[in-house]
């Protein structure tokens, strides 16, 4: 008994009294197995000591990582502050879901976009797509740990294409509306666009509730802003206003100036600036909030890991301003004009199961047939004016049938010549979904050097739906072909006619001079205009600037009465590197009385920081937007030159147009544009001033050179070859070489000008091709 206390003493008791084998106590060998020697039971009490180490580092392990779990939930939860930071949405963490399961398997989150809404997202010089959507997702992508996989995509098309899983996520300056919510789950708000519209302070505008209230006024926005597309979008395309009433500022401090002016009417902006303006004084606010919009990312309907992941990585961003920061470097905002976000709400998980809405049109692209240009990589090189055939391979990704009632449409580019002639492709047999289909096109290379872009996407042409991944082609134009030398001209005593220098770069003008003796009569003008209202003196001297190569005539009468025509061509090389005038047209063209007005219409592309309208060489309207149009009525009379300089970090261009003003009594008749009733706006008719082409009859493979002028409400300028369209969207005062006319007999050209009003006005030439 007292060996037994000792012992007990000695070991301790443990685990309520019984003893484990630490404590030294021999445990009795099982039923069947012999008693183990001394040696045997050190080793097996060293093998149950080993055991029970390892238990209790499995034990210790398990502690750590349910510890670590149980940080990590916490971590992931939102923190209530004292602030107005974002928190998350969901209640409780969601399940799995098939998207998110996909992404990280791949470890890519393949979004769609539509690279086509600057400041959101757009193609920057080097065919990249960037914009503050393209900054967001990047950055969720790298704090998510994934590659982001951009795919550029028709905007109506990217709800389909998140409904057939062609993409993961669909961000593109797309607003939240409950229609949407039918079909795709959106994330928090990342972004509120609040819109304002200022007047001037003296202006009859009171209030404005509608946009239908704006028709018939002149609205300044700032280029490359949501305003500008806000107004094309919303206003022109819609008919409220027409394209002219649209002007557009390289700086929204401009546009606020010209209201004081009278040169517009209103100012659409961001409501912060708009109600600082007023503040200032001299404008006021007389809407806001006229089309308020949401911005949010779009998921395929269920996917709530996905939109779990996104949303708290907009927590983070918003939290440790991020988000603030891009805000203000791509939409130009300062800080404290930013829109607030609107608070998250708490709501429900959305429904596992998308709507049912009949087949899907979705299309994927899958690779050229020809002139690929390898990711921008590799752009290929063609020569001004040459014909070539473009393919492109794409899949339908979508659940409908695609027929006849389908094609693949040319929508936008880096320029309007980029869309080459190029004309909406007719799907001829029935495409299944998960088949191919090879589109293949006729195009023509612009004339001018530089590069092309032009992107093509698929319609639906019964319901107008244009959807699923966009398709391009690119060129890089060499050079202009040499055009047809004229011919040498035959001196003629007592005639000199000149010009210095007869070869400039693009922007710059030249000094054409003549000097006559014994005649009755000298007219001046570019080779198809309207010589009888271009009468000058016998000696003078006068600058021009062409925006082309062009060609110039002198008339002269004789005293005999014969007449004289001498003809001197000035050669311009493109400089695509300065500010692009498309228009600068002044109408009536040619001659108006003293007292009569004339309508001064520009459009001015391309890197632009300065745009000033002159008469006489001096300023009328400085600072004037790149587009946009004005009223001028000349007080004395004689000969008026306006013109336009547009002002670039690349260099200047100028454009001119002469009118002469003439006492009524000795006016030349010329015809009146007739106003259109029942239209916003007075609706004149296009107007093309002339047409030429010369030579009239060429060898094979030889240059036509052909020039034109338009004017009056034109709005685009097309130009056809044997009734099939070569060149779309040309300047409205211009020329162009054609050195394709391969084929022996007539070529027939057609110069369309159309309005906003699907009114059109031609003319045509015709060529004799000979072998």
């Amino acid at each position: 008994m007292e060996e037994d206390n000792a012992n007990v003493e000695q070991y301790g008791e443990t685990n309520g009294g019984e003893l484990s084998p630490e404590d030294g106590r021999e445990i009795a060998p099982e039923l069947g197995q012999d008693p183990e020697s001394p040696e045997q039971s050190d080793t097996s009490g060293n093998r149950n000591r080993g055991s029970v180490i390892l238990a209790i580092i499995a034990v210790v392990i398990f502690l750590i990582i349910a510890a670590a779990f149980v940080v990590f939930l916490l971590r992931n939860r939102p923190e209530l502050e004292t602030t107005t930071e974002a928190t998350t949405t969901t209640e409780s963490l969601p399940i799995e879901d098939s998207v998110w399961g996909e992404i990280l398997a791949r470890e890519t989150i393949i979004v769609g976009t539509a690279a086509n809404y600057p400041p959101f997202e757009y193609y920057d010089q080097n065919f990249e797509i960037g914009g503050l959507d393209i900054a967001i997702i990047q950055e969720i992508g790298r704090r998510l740990g994934l590659d982001v996989e951009l795919r550029d995509m028709a905007f109506d098309g990217l709800g389909n294409a998140l409904q057939v899983n062609q993409i993961d996520l669909a961000i593109s300056a797309i607003s939240v509306t409950s229609e949407r919510a039918q079909f795709v789950d959106f994330s928090n708000v990342y972004y509120v666009s609040s819109d304002a519209l200022l007047a001037d302070d003296e202006s009859s505008i009171d209030r404005l509730s509608t946009i239908e209230e704006v028709s018939g006024l002149r609205i300044g926005v700032e280029s490359g802003t949501v305003y500008e597309n806000w107004a094309r979008t919303n206003l022109v395309e819609a008919g409220i206003l027409p394209a002219s009433h649209v002007h557009e500022y390289k700086r929204i401090d401009d546009a606020i100036g010209d209201l004081a002016e009278g040169r517009v009417d209103l100012v659409a902006l961001d409501m912060q600036p708009a109600q600082l303006a007023e503040e200032q004084g001299d404008v006021k606010v007389v809407a806001e909030g006229i089309t308020p919009q949401q911005f949010a990312m779009a998921v395929p309907k269920g996917a709530r890991t996905l939109l779990a992941e996104i949303n708290q990585a907009l927590f983070e961003m918003q939290n440790d301003g991020t988000l603030r920061s891009l805000i203000i470097e791509y939409i130009g905002l300062p800080d404290e004009a930013i829109p607030p976000l609107p608070e998250p709400i708490a709501t429900p998980l959305p429904p596992l199961s998308p709507p049912t809405t009949g087949c899907i049109d979705s299309s994927e692209f899958v690779e050229d047939l020809s002139f690929s240009h390898q990711d921008f990589e590799d752009i290929p090189q063609v020569n001004a004016g040459e014909a070539f055939l473009k393919g492109w391979r794409l899949r339908n990704s979508g659940t409908c049938n695609w027929n006849q009632n389908y094609a693949l449409i040319p929508v936008d580019g880096n320029d309007p010549a980029a869309r080459m002639g190029g004309v909406p492709i007719i799907v001829e047999t029935e495409v299944q979904p998960g088949q191919t289909y090879d589109f293949w096109v006729d195009l023509v290379a612009p004339v001018e050097p530089g590069t092309y872009v032009q992107y093509w996407s698929m319609r639906n042409n019964p319901s107008g739906l244009i959807f699923g991944e966009r398709v391009s082609v690119a060129v890089d134009v060499a050079s202009l072909p040499t055009p047809t030398p004229l011919p040498t001209q035959t001196p003629v005593p007592g005639i000199d006619f000149s010009a210095n220098p007869e070869v400039s770069q693009q922007g710059q003008c030249s000094t054409v001079t003549w000097s006559t003796r014994n005649v009755q009569a000298v007219y001046f003008y570019e080779r198809g205009e309207n010589w009888q209202v271009n009468g000058v003196p016998g000696n003078f001297s006068l600058p021009v600037c062409p925006g082309s190569t062009t060609t110039y005539e002198l008339r002269v009468v004789l005293n005999d009465g014969s007449v004289v025509i001498r003809e001197l061509t000035i050669f311009v090389i493109p400089n695509t590197s300065v500010p692009q005038i498309v228009r600068f047209t002044v109408d009536p063209p040619d001659q108006i009385s003293l007292g009569q007005c004339v309508t001064i219409q520009w459009i001015v592309e391309g890197q632009t920081d300065t745009v000033n309208i002159l008469r006489n060489n001096v300023v009328i309207w400085p600072v004037a937007p790149a587009s946009s149009s004005m009223q001028d009525c000349p007080t004395s009379t004689g000969q008026q030159i306006y013109s336009i300089e547009a002002i670039g970090p690349g260099g200047t261009s100028r454009a001119q147009w002469y009118i002469n003003v003439v006492d009524p009594a000795t006016a030349v008749p010329t015809s009146t544009p007739t106003v259109i009733p029942g239209t916003p706006t007075p609706n004149y008719e296009p107007v093309i001033y002339y047409f030429t082409v010369s030579p009239q009859q060429v060898r094979v493979n030889q240059c036509i050179t052909l020039s034109w002028s338009v004017g009056g409400n034109a709005s685009k300028v097309s130009l056809l070859k044997n009734s099939v369209t070569v060149q779309e969207n040309l300047a409205f005062n211009s020329s162009w070489n054609d050195c394709n006319n391969s084929a022996i007999g007539t070529v027939i050209y057609i110069l369309l000008a159309s309005s906003d009003y699907n009114q059109t006005t031609t003319r045509q030439q015709t060529v004799n091709v000979l072998p």
